[in-house]
């Protein structure tokens, strides 16, 4: 979306309707997931981890010390790599 913000702008409606001349390019019933990196900002707001927790969704966190991240407990490796 960043990409074609100038295109946009603040227009959802037509944002919406960009997206509705793409979206038979999504294959049908194809698989889908996100990959879900948090934010080692103390200011930010995070987002619940039960917000995009679907059964293919990946998560990092981070890790214990919050020098890096991780897979948070329970995932599997992320798929798209």
């Amino acid at each position: 979306m960043d990409d074609h913000h100038a295109d946009y702008g603040d227009d959802v409606p037509a944002w919406l309707a960009g997206m509705k001349q793409i979206e038979h390019l999504a294959l049908a019933g194809a698989d889908t997931w996100l990959t879900i990196v948090e934010t080692l900002s103390d200011t930010a707001v995070p987002l619940p981890r039960t917000v995009f927790n679907g059964p293919n969704d990946i998560r990092y966190v981070p890790t214990p010390d919050r020098t890096g991240l991780t897979l948070a407990p329970g995932r599997e490796a992320d798929p798209a790599f």
